[in-house]
C-alpha cells in the first residue's frame, strides 16, 4: 500500500481517533478535529466507549462505514475497532460488511468481515451445504470467505466444514 487508508485505530470514550488518508472524508460532512498533537478524530458524547446504546457512536462508525474507513485490529486492545464492528454485526445493528486493517509481517493487510445474514436465513429454510456453496460462488465470495462464512452459518469447526463439503 503506497498511501495508508483512512482508518480507526482505536474508538475511545470520547472520539473515535483516525489515522492514514483522511482526504476522502474533508469536507464530507463529517467534522474532524486535532484531538491532540497529530492525532485527528471525532469526537462524540461520552458514555462507555463500547455502549450499544450510545446512538451517536452507532451513528458514526456506521456512517465510516459507509465511506470506506478501515477498522483496525489490535489484540492488544480490549475491544479494538475490529472486534466492535464485529459485535455490531453479531447484534445485527450493521447489516453489512466492513473492512479491518492490521500490521502484519512488515505490512499492512486488509480482511473484508461479511454478516453472513443472507446465508443464516437461506440455512433457516433448509438450504444445504453444497447449494449455499454454488450461491456464495456466484455471490462472488472467494474460498476464505466461503469457509468463514460455513464456520459461522452451521456453527462448525474448520474439520467439520471439510467433512461436510466432502460429502457427496
Amino acid at each position: 500500500m503506497n498511501k495508508l487508508p483512512a482508518y480507526i485505530p482505536i474508538i475511545m470514550a470520547d472520539h473515535i481517533r483516525l489515522k492514514g488518508d483522511l482526504s476522502m472524508l474533508k469536507g464530507n460532512g463529517i467534522n474532524i478535529v486535532s484531538i491532540f498533537d497529530d492525532c485527528m478524530g471525532i469526537k462524540y458524547s461520552e458514555l462507555d466507549c463500547h455502549d450499544y446504546q450510545n446512538t451517536e457512536l452507532l451513528e458514526l462508525v456506521l456512517e465510516l462505514n459507509n465511506k470506506g474507513v478501515f477498522f483496525s485490529e489490535d489484540y492488544k486492545q480490549t475491544c479494538s475497532p475490529a472486534e466492535f464492528m464485529k459485535e455490531l454485526q453479531e447484534k445485527e445493528i450493521l447489516k453489512g460488511s466492513f473492512t479491518s486493517i492490521c500490521w502484519m509481517n512488515g505490512e499492512w493487510k486488509l480482511k473484508k468481515h461479511h454478516t453472513y445474514l443472507k446465508y443464516k436465513n437461506l440455512k433457516k429454510t433448509g438450504t444445504d451445504i453444497h447449494k449455499m456453496s454454488a450461491i456464495a460462488t456466484e455471490d462472488g465470495l472467494d474460498l476464505v470467505e466461503r469457509f468463514d462464512m460455513f464456520k459461522i452459518v452451521f456453527e462448525l469447526n474448520a474439520n467439520e466444514v471439510k467433512s461436510e463439503l466432502n460429502k457427496n
